[in-house]
């Protein structure tokens, strides 16, 4: 059982691995993600790369995980212990479900699955927040840290 649960972890650490330094290639050839969240639930946006199973590539098909980079997003990042946003990733003809954000090196990246359609490179999209699945949590954890501390 222990050899079991080592190679599990084993391999989850290769993957995130992976994706960290494809990031990390990436972010020296584009520009760092710019941050509308504050103001904006929802912007157009255009995807800078699009990474499969730890590899960039040209296009993604339906039900396929992807990590996208977009130019700008209204996505908060996962950080300081706030969960990151969740949302959608939509254009003429595909559906992007955004379940996590996360930000390194300036870029954020968006982790999701495709719903439909097909998600191309250089593709403009429309960026939209879910706010129900956010907004609870993240009034919270103040609250929840103020508390601790008394």
């Amino acid at each position: 059982m222990e050899s079991q649960v080592g190679r599990s972890k084993g391999a989850h650490k290769a993957i995130d691995l992976t994706a960290k330094d494809s990031i990390n290639q990436l972010a020296s050839g584009i520009n760092a993600t710019q941050f509308l969240g504050y103001t904006q639930p929802s912007t157009p946006a255009q995807v800078l790369t699009l990474i499969t199973n730890g590899k960039q590539v040209e296009s993604a098909e339906a039900g396929t995980e992807v990590q996208v980079v977009l130019d700008q997003t209204p996505f908060y990042a996962e950080s300081g212990g706030q969960i990151g946003d969740r949302g959608y990733l939509s254009g003429d003809s595909v559906l992007v479900r955004i379940d996590d954000v996360k930000q390194q090196s300036g870029i954020y990246i968006h982790y999701g699955r495709i719903e439909r359609g097909t998600l191309r490179l250089g593709e403009p999209v429309m960026a939209q927040i879910d706010r129900a699945t956010v907004s609870a949590p993240r009034q919270t954890t103040p609250l929840h840290t103020y508390c601790k501390r008394r």
